[in-house]
């Protein structure tokens, strides 16, 4: 009886044995596994860790959504809220609705990419987004071109692949957008609102197409009765996916930054 007494004792030391060593090597696992890159924490690599991250902006700390590692070989980050003023896309005219070189095109690479700081805008890629031809708004064929920004707007390509109001390729779908609640964007006092893609709705020279405030996709005009139409924003650019990240608090909040 002693002997089995014996015997018992040294398995359960075994056992407690065992599980401190797994207990350890779960927390040694862990800590490798904690992300360091914002690679790491992108939607379509690792949605466990939130896939956001928080950029200093005129100041704030503001949240970006990472959408992608691989965005033409880099991360694609998008601003989770909306811009607190509604802009204009263009001037309404013969090619009103051509993203290159139009008011918002200026806007986000000219005064939006100011408000970061210059450790930010150095990180800041020069990213090659697939844009409508002025030939296109003209013949409503399916032409497209290359253009190189620090900032820009999303495509309705990259929102709900090819639309059948455009037919046009301005990029490859985003899986974050397959759920049509994801692409449900806020001002940051909480009101839903539409915000603007870059595509012409090929309806007219001085149409586009927005995203609503159900997620629905759907195409307006520059000009409205009033005026020249606003509409909000919501800037996306790339940056290395290798970019280090830290952890911060953050109004109580531990969030992931830029380190």
């Amino acid at each position: 009886m002693k002997s089995f007494f014996v015997t018992f004792l040294a398995f359960c030391i075994l056992c407690l044995t065992s599980c401190s060593n797994y207990t350890s090597d779960q927390t040694i696992h862990n800590e490798i596994k904690s992300p360091t890159c914002v690679g790491d924490i992108s939607y379509d690599n690792d949605k466990s860790f939130g896939y956001h991250v928080y950029i200093e902006e005129n100041g704030d700390f503001v949240p970006f959504l990472v959408l992608s590692s691989d965005y033409n070989g880099y991360c694609l980050l998008l601003r989770e809220y909306l811009l607190d003023s509604l802009m204009e896309y263009n001037y309404p005219g013969e090619y009103g609705s051509y993203y290159k070189d139009s008011r918002i095109d200026k806007y986000l690479n000219n005064v939006y990419y100011l408000n970061f700081s210059e450790k930010v805008r150095k990180l800041i890629l020069n990213s090659d987004i697939k844009i409508t031809t002025k030939n296109a708004i003209d013949t409503h064929d399916k032409e497209t071109e290359i253009i190189s920004r620090k900032v820009f707007l999303l495509s309705a390509s990259e929102i709900n692949d090819k639309m059948h109001y455009t037919y046009l390729d301005e990029g490859d779908k985003i899986a974050y957008f397959k759920d049509i609640k994801n692409r449900v964007a806020l001002h940051e006092n909480g009101e839903c609102d539409s915000w603007m893609l870059r595509t012409p709705a090929l309806q007219g020279v001085n149409d586009l197409m927005a995203i609503g405030p159900d997620g629905s996709i759907g195409m307006g005009g520059i000009n409205g009765m009033e005026g020249v139409n606003k509409i909000s924003v919501r800037p996306a650019f790339c940056i290395p996916s290798e970019t280090k990240i830290i952890q911060k608090n953050i109004e109580g909040q531990n969030v992931f930054c830029i380190q």
